[in-house]
């Protein structure tokens, strides 16, 4: 015995495929103006101009993931008190990824070198690590400018081991906005044989 389908008649089937999705607001900004946003790959390090009057914000995104802050002025002194902080530690993860080969132990490497920066005697302000909570946040207030250097140390992870290393992400809200004809380059891989800069359009 075969059976009729019966549809409710306040269905309505528009023949056809389906129409692809829209996008419904263009163009919408992701991020506040003046709000930058960077990730620190776990592992690495990264450098980042900073200005007075800026703000920061750091967040260990997934949790016990520890952090380092090593702030330097415009003339290559390393002061943690740029960061309305004082240091407590002798930046050991960091020179342990500046020690190494990755890129971006290359690229902060060379920034450092060109701007006469010394980490012998650096002192770095540590954040989070240990029983840290994912999302756990610090913030910070800049009171000169510099260059700001984050690190998310760790060693590479062992076999059964549940301690690899995670990314940290920086958010800096600049206190100047910077005008749209005005960009911001990273910090080259290595030192630049020429520097030519294109204007846009």
């Amino acid at each position: 015995m075969e059976r009729e389908l019966v549809f409710p008649s306040d269905q309505s089937v528009r023949p056809g495929p389906p129409k692809p999705s829209s996008i419904l607001r263009p163009g919408m900004r992701s991020l506040a103006p003046g709000e930058e946003r960077y990730r620190v790959p776990g592992g690495g390090a990264i450098a980042v101009p900073i200005h007075a009057g800026d703000r920061l914000r750091l967040v260990d995104v997934e949790g016990m993931q520890a952090c380092e802050l090593v702030a330097a002025d415009v003339a290559g002194a390393i002061d943690p008190a740029i960061l309305g902080a004082r240091g407590d530690s002798d930046a050991s993860g960091l020179k342990q990824i500046l020690s190494g080969t990755s890129e971006s132990a290359r690229s902060v490497r060379a920034g450092l070198e060109r701007r006469g920066i010394d980490f012998a005697r650096a002192r770095a302000v540590t954040l989070f690590g240990g029983e840290s909570r994912p999302g756990q946040s610090a913030e910070f207030a800049v009171t000169r400018d510099g260059l700001l250097i984050v690190a998310a140390p760790g060693a590479a992870m062992e076999a059964g081991a549940q301690n690899t290393a995670t990314h940290i992400r920086l958010h800096v809200f600049r206190s100047r906005l910077r005008p749209a004809s005005e960009t911001h380059l990273p910090e080259p891989l290595a030192d630049p044989l020429q520097d030519i800069r294109v204007n846009h359009s």
